[in-house]
């Protein structure tokens, strides 16, 4: 099974937007009327999607079932990390819940909860899936299919998210998480997640 976040061709299509855009540019600088809202607006594009083409990550994931093991792979431009994990270390599967802030929506619906996928192993936890899901089914069925090749539990309460997201460096979202879930104030929250070990 093989689980992929931001696939690699979209790093391609940034960079051909940013060489339309410097096509654009020049076409603007050296036509007779100059306009130089339209060669600063091309050029800002040029910068902002040729810089998203080199930042961008992409993600995947490998579940091996032969050799019981799971292959973490994240690669940039021209930067490669591999994270390779043995079946046997792997305790649990973790829903974890976290909030996005959404301003454009009336003040009452402004937070929505977001699910994303985690691996609590023996020595640390292990982010999944970077992009959330929307709907928590959607998490939850993806977890099923994991819990099927690997045969450990799924842990799916807010204990478990304050944990992951304390413990993979989310201290924010977990204090929002602790805030929104648990009726506590902020100071309450943060001093509940700085008691998390």
């Amino acid at each position: 099974m093989i689980i992929r976040e931001n696939g690699e061709w979209l790093r391609y299509v940034f960079w051909c937007v940013a060489i339309g855009l410097a096509v654009s540019a020049i076409q603007h600088a050296a036509s007779p009327e100059q306009d130089a809202g339209r060669i600063v607006a091309s050029f800002l594009g040029v910068v902002l999607f040729g810089f998203s083409g080199f930042v961008f990550k992409t993600h995947k994931v490998t579940f091996n079932s032969a050799q019981k093991k799971i292959t973490l792979t994240h690669k940039g431009f021209r930067s490669v990390t591999q994270q390779i994990i043995p079946f046997s270390n792997v305790e649990h599967i973790v829903i974890v819940k976290t909030f996005h802030y959404n301003e454009d929506l009336l003040p009452a619906n402004r937070w929505q909860e977001r699910w994303y996928l985690a691996l609590a192993c023996k020595e640390d936890i292990v982010t999944l899936t970077h992009n959330p899901s929307v709907q928590k089914e959607e998490a939850g069925q993806l977890a099923k299919k994991i819990q099927q090749l690997l045969g450990v539990d799924i842990l799916d309460s807010d204990q478990a998210s304050l944990n992951a997201l304390q413990k993979t460096g989310r201290k924010t979202e977990a204090i929002t998480l602790a805030a929104r879930s648990l009726g506590m104030t902020i100071a309450e929250a943060s001093q509940h997640v700085e008691s998390i070990k």
